[in-house]
């Protein structure tokens, strides 16, 4: 069984939708808090200045932050900071 661990990152609500679809996209499995409730549709998302974090694998993990700050969603990987 494989262990979900917070990536350290926390995004506002339209970056963590975009983040989300770049993960489905890469076929990278994840988690985030009610999901599936609130983000059904890129055009009725929750309130903009709402703070997410997103767990994926322990495994994964690695991986999962050198591709986010190839594209743009982080600065380094290892730094904690809200985008």
């Amino acid at each position: 069984m494989s262990k979900w661990i917070d990536i350290g990152y926390k995004w506002k609500t339209e970056t963590a939708y975009r983040v989300r679809e770049f993960l489905k996209e890469n076929r990278i499995p994840f988690r985030m808090p009610f999901d599936e409730m609130f983000f059904r549709s890129m055009y009725h998302l929750p309130h903009r200045d709402h703070i997410w974090g997103i767990k994926v694998r322990k495994k994964d993990l690695a991986c999962v932050l050198s591709m986010l700050a190839k594209e743009g969603f982080i600065h380094s990987p290892g730094s904690y900071r809200i985008y």
